[in-house]
């Protein structure tokens, strides 16, 4: 097996957690290709563990084994000369917003549901979306903490805001997912770190990230609604997210919004120009299995 390391930057913050640039790799072997990135601030190993684990096949770590199981789909796709995107549609996204400055290209870009990353300065956060749903009231919002707020904080910021909120995204770290419910009235939640473990899907959305969760798994879980987003990764890996997402189209609610448009949010690169302009409709790359054929070659490769 082999790998080739790539860095993602973004002029934003990312989160409430993370900074603006992030580390990963690209897999190769026996012609099929997957991505492998980590978030450490949300939890995750950090990259050289991974590899390290890779290197002694020890597959303990749900980004590992959904790695694997991107490069065997894409192996096999690619031995028998087709796209894994064949006969397939992908959803539409909402924008992900990490930045209040960025807010007009994702609108001019015709995007109508906005994600936005709150969490870092909560004063900011409440005067930006009291004064947007104002001024724009036919945009839906989409809130989203990484689990970084306070109870009480959480609680504050969603204050007068409910009537255009989606929902709220991991508002704060419990031990019970599910206790989230009893605190927030009038705002669904969604789940994201914990959608595998929750005990109580029903009630809330699941977001699945085909990077870490077995989507399948997920949407057998009995979750209200659910939707896809990629990892934030390389464009390899928001292709995957796509797939999966395309895949599993029928399970979605009608209309139903994903988050598969992450690319815009870091430094364009030769891959992600391959998606064209920025618009809710993801644009698959063409090719065999995920794509990308002339530029995955020629990219620098090192034994694992």
């Amino acid at each position: 097996m082999e790998y080739s390391p790539y860095f993602l930057k973004s002029s934003r913050d990312l989160n409430a957690l993370s900074g603006r640039e992030v580390e990963g790799v690209l897999l190769r072997d026996e012609g099929g290709y997957a991505c492998l990135q980590s978030w450490p601030a949300l939890g995750d190993p950090s990259l050289k563990v991974l590899l390290e684990c890779l290197k002694r096949r020890e597959l303990t770590h749900s980004l590992l084994q959904r790695s694997m199981h991107c490069l065997a789909l894409d192996r096999e796709a690619r031995s028998q000369g087709i796209s894994l995107y064949e006969g397939l549609e992908a959803p539409k996204s909402h924008a992900t917003l990490t930045d209040y400055r960025d807010l007009e290209r994702w609108l001019e870009s015709g995007f109508q549901v906005i994600k936005v990353k709150v969490g870092k300065d909560l004063k900011s956060d409440k005067e930006f979306l009291e004064s947007e749903m104002k001024n724009n009231q036919n945009l839906r919002w989409r809130l989203d903490a990484n689990g970084a707020l306070s109870q009480e904080d959480a609680c504050s910021l969603l204050q007068g805001l409910e009537g255009c909120i989606d929902w709220f995204e991991d508002p704060w770290s419990l031990p019970e997912v599910s206790r989230w419910s009893a605190h927030i009235e009038g705002v669904q939640i969604a789940v994201d770190r914990s959608v595998e473990l929750h005990s109580a899907p029903q009630r809330h959305v699941g977001v699945i990230k085909s990077a870490v969760n077995d989507s399948e798994r997920v949407l057998k879980a009995g979750y209200r609604e659910c939707l896809m987003t990629s990892y934030m990764d390389h464009p390899l890996g928001q292709c995957f997210a796509a797939y999966e997402a395309s895949r599993f189209s029928q399970s979605f609610p009608v209309g139903s919004m994903h988050g598969l448009q992450t690319h815009a949010l870091f430094a364009l690169n030769d891959f992600s120009e391959r998606f064209g302009d920025l618009r809710s409709e993801f644009t698959f790359p063409g090719g065999t299995g995920l794509g990308f054929d002339d530029l995955l070659p020629t990219l620098t490769w090192r034994s694992l």
